[in-house]
């Protein structure tokens, strides 16, 4: 395998953190992306010394990885400065598709939701149509899933599995089936989508735009 050589890769670097810094001014600096890609880099050393050995051809693969890892940099900072969780902009949040997953799996039980039994707990705001929606919406979101994000959440929340066994099954550490599962839940979080507009600001924050013109505004500008 390929040792990574820096000197090839920080001309990428500083080219994908220049164009990308430059669509969220004043929020972040282009030095301060660099840096975030660069320790990037590092913690995805071995997968960028694999496309290495392809020759020319890595330069835009990892281009194309790098922008993605710069836009949620970015996306994170400008959260950061107008004082809401990146999370927020998530019709569905991370605790709500964990508490639905296995339900969702598990069709045959949904009849009986309209009585709220097999453990779910009553609410008087939500109806059996509501939830109903719901874990449709999930179902239809983890069937376009890769298999590997789709097999570590059947194992998880399914069958319910911790992550030391369900490692050993796969031949990886618990750790990193940790991250495999949360990687799964927040790409089910953007598969759902994102809500039509956020809160409206507390007294001494600025206005936030709504999420639909702020994601409009990415996915026109995103180079990936």
């Amino acid at each position: 395998m390929s040792t990574l050589d820096y000197d090839q890769i920080m001309p990428i670097v500083k080219s994908v953190a220049t164009s990308v810094s430059s669509k969220f001014p004043p929020y972040v600096r282009s030095d301060d992306t660099e840096g975030a890609l660069l320790l990037w880099t590092y913690q995805n050393k071995s997968t960028l010394e694999g496309m290495m050995e392809d020759g020319g051809a890595y330069i835009p693969k990892i281009a194309s990885m790098m922008r993605k890892a710069a836009f949620s940099h970015c996306a994170a900072e400008k959260a950061a400065s107008e004082g809401y969780d990146p999370s927020d902009i998530y019709r569905y949040s991370a605790p709500k598709i964990k508490s639905l997953i296995a339900d969702a799996m598990d069709y045959e039980n949904w009849q009986s939701f309209n009585s709220f039994g097999d453990g779910q707990p009553k609410a008087a705001t939500q109806t059996y149509n509501e939830r109903t929606t719901e874990l449709v919406d999930i179902k239809n979101a983890m069937s376009k899933l890769n298999d590997d994000s789709y097999n570590i959440l059947v194992y998880q929340f399914k069958y319910e599995l911790t992550s030391e066994e369900i490692g050993t099954i796969l031949g990886m550490t618990a750790e990193a089936v940790r991250k495999r599962s949360q990687r799964a839940v927040k790409a089910l979080q953007k598969e759902l989508g994102y809500k039509d507009a956020q809160p409206a600001p507390q007294a001494g924050r600025r206005p936030v735009r709504s999420n639909a013109a702020w994601r409009a505004d990415l996915s026109t500008s995103y180079e990936g």
